[in-house]
């Protein structure tokens, strides 16, 4: 795998084509999980925490394998999640660490693991080989892709900021 710069537009780019090409499927996906997991924190949020862990790991592949279609082999193969679940777990307490360690050092790790469930999917990696695929293939791009990542973590803490300025019902006088 050869590494590949790519700059902060050409990466909205294609994510906003990727949204756009798979719209239906995402947003039925995001309303199921948004729906499935409130219940089960209504339920009982101790169970929710590991089926949440597990319904992730799924949906994410399935998701990430319906989207990348066209270039996952068409032979039967083994579904990964095993190594889903080693490459999230090994990256997110690095990440953790890194966010620790004042932001930058978590934002530069996202990056550099940014497509290490498409090595997973495609390239059927092990979860510590997508790890090392993804640092190599990202190592040209980490400064865009880290801006990427700033961007939308704006965004969400924009949209929640929002959510908790609004005032939860109307007051009556």
């Amino acid at each position: 795998m050869e590494t590949v710069k790519v700059g902060f537009g050409e990466i909205i780019n294609e994510m906003v084509e990727v949204g756009r090409a798979n719209f239906p499927l995402l947003a039925v996906t995001m309303l199921a999980i948004v729906a499935g997991f409130s219940l089960l924190d209504m339920l009982s949020s101790n169970a929710s925490n590991a089926i949440n862990l597990v319904v992730t790991i799924f949906v994410q592949y399935q998701i990430v394998e319906r989207m990348l279609a066209d270039r996952v082999p068409s032979e039967p193969r083994k579904h990964r999640y095993g190594a889903m679940f080693i490459a999230g777990l090994l990256g997110g307490l690095a990440t953790l660490v890194g966010f620790i360690l004042l932001i930058v050092p978590g934002l530069f790790l996202l990056a550099a693991w940014s497509v290490t469930t498409p090595f997973i999917v495609i390239e059927d990696k092990s979860g510590t080989e997508a790890l090392a695929a993804s640092w190599r293939a990202t190592a040209a791009s980490r400064i865009p892709l880290m801006l990427v990542m700033l961007l939308g973590c704006a965004l969400i803490g924009g949209g929640f900021a929002v959510l908790f300025l609004l005032p939860a019902s109307p007051t009556r006088a």
